[in-house]
């Protein structure tokens, strides 16, 4: 679809993995990987009418070769604070260093 939104993103080592996170708050939207913020975003009028992983979001592309363990979805964007806190016990829960 036009509305599609999708992110190659390059800071996960091939067979690592990550805590891969994004959140839809208008012009305050970002994207990032473990702890930290890889990029920021502006969702202008696009609503989340799904989540495709692994490809972008008309499912034509950007294929990837990857392992998922864990979605959390969650209703609103949470704070910086809470946001940590959900990142450092998902990378405990797995693993992840």
């Amino acid at each position: 679809p036009a509305d599609a939104f999708s992110v190659n993103a390059t800071t996960l080592a091939v067979g690592a993995y990550g805590v891969v996170w994004t959140v839809w708050n208008g012009a305050s939207s970002m994207f990032g990987v473990n702890n930290t913020t890889v990029d920021t975003f502006t969702t202008n009028n696009m609503t989340t009418g799904g989540i495709m992983i692994g490809a972008n979001g008309a499912g034509t592309g950007n294929w990837s070769n990857i392992g998922v363990k864990e979605v959390i979805d969650f209703a609103g964007a949470h704070d910086a604070a809470t946001r940590t806190q959900v990142v450092a016990y998902l990378m405990g829960a797995h693993g992840i260093a």
